[in-house]
C-alpha cells in the first residue's frame, strides 16, 4: 500500500474536558481558520508536551494502548526518510493521545517535524458525553446548571445502544415538547448533526490530503465521527467503526489498512 496518510483515533477518555483554548501562538489563513503550529525548525515539542500535560483526559490505565498502536505501525510500515507531520483536533483527549504517540516515535528514533492543532478537526459542536448516556439510559445530567433526570421511555423508546443512538443521531428525534418541558430543548437541539460536521470539514480535509507530499507521512489525530463518516463503509461504522487508538493507513484511492495494539507482534 502506498500510504502517506494515517488516521489515529484518540483512546477512551474521561470526558472531563472538551475543546481546549489554544495558546496565543496561533496562525490564521484563508482555509485553516485558527490553528496553532509547532515546527522543529523553530522550537522542540516540549512546548506542546507542557501544554498537553495541562489537559490530560485519557483513562490512565490504558494509555499504553496508544504507544502499542504506534509500535504496531512501526513494525508494519517503513517510516525512514519520511517527514512526519501531525494535524490534530483541539480536544484534550486528542492532545494527550498525540503526546503519547509523538513520545513513542521519538523513543524509536523517529522525530516528527511539525504539529498543527486545527480548528476544523473539532468534534460535534455542543456534544457532551453526559447527554448521550442520560438520553440512552435515562440517567441524570446537568443542563443550564440544573440537574435533571431524563425519561428513557421518551428519549430512547427503542432501547438503542450507546453506539446506535449516537450514530443515528437520536438526540434530534426527542420530541420538542418534552425537551421544552424540562428546559433542555435549546441545549440538546444545539448538538451538531453528523451531516453538518461533514459539510464543514470534508472540503478542508480533502484539501489537506491533496497537499501531502510524497516524502511526508501525515498523521491526523481526531475523532471517530470523521473516520467513520468519511472513510469507512456504513456497515463497518455501524459495527463499531474505528476503535480507540486504532490507526487507519489510507492510500491514494481511499483503500485502507487497519493497525492497532491488537495487531502488534509480541
Amino acid at each position: 500500500m502506498n500510504s502517506r496518510v494515517w488516521f489515529l483515533r484518540h483512546w477512551d477518555a474521561l470526558y472531563s474536558e472538551g475543546e481546549v483554548d489554544l495558546p496565543e501562538k496561533k496562525f490564521y489563513n484563508s482555509w485553516l481558520e485558527r490553528s496553532w503550529e509547532i515546527s522543529t525548525k523553530t522550537m522542540d515539542f516540549n512546548d506542546f508536551f507542557e501544554f498537553a500535560e495541562l489537559h490530560k483526559d485519557l483513562d490512565a490505565i490504558k494509555r499504553q494502548k496508544v504507544a502499542d498502536s504506534i509500535d504496531a505501525l512501526i513494525e508494519t510500515w517503513t517510516l525512514e526518510d519520511k517527514e512526519i507531520v501531525f494535524m490534530i483536533s483541539p480536544f484534550a483527549r486528542v492532545l494527550e493521545t498525540t503526546m503519547i504517540a509523538i513520545k513513542r516515535l521519538q523513543e524509536k528514533w523517529y522525530e516528527p517535524s511539525r504539529l498543527m492543532i486545527v480548528n476544523q478537526l473539532r468534534e460535534c459542536e455542543n456534544f457532551e458525553r453526559q447527554y448521550l448516556k442520560a438520553c440512552v439510559f435515562g440517567w441524570e445530567c446537568e443542563i443550564n446548571w440544573d440537574t435533571i433526570v431524563l425519561d428513557k421511555s421518551i428519549t430512547n423508546p427503542e432501547d438503542k445502544s450507546v453506539t446506535d443512538y449516537f450514530f443515528d443521531e437520536w438526540f434530534h428525534a426527542i420530541p420538542k415538547e418534552y425537551l421544552e418541558s424540562i428546559w433542555a430543548y435549546e441545549r440538546i437541539s444545539s448538538i451538531e448533526k453528523y451531516q453538518d460536521v461533514e459539510s464543514r470539514s470534508q472540503k478542508d480535509i480533502s484539501r489537506i490530503l491533496k497537499h501531502v507530499d510524497s516524502d511526508q507521512f501525515l498523521c491526523m489525530v481526531w475523532h471517530q465521527v470523521f473516520t467513520d463518516r468519511m472513510v469507512l463503509a456504513q456497515e463497518e461504522y455501524k459495527n463499531g467503526g474505528q476503535k480507540p487508538s486504532e490507526i487507519l493507513l489510507l492510500d491514494d484511492i481511499w483503500t485502507y489498512e487497519r493497525i492497532s495494539w491488537e495487531t502488534r507482534k509480541w
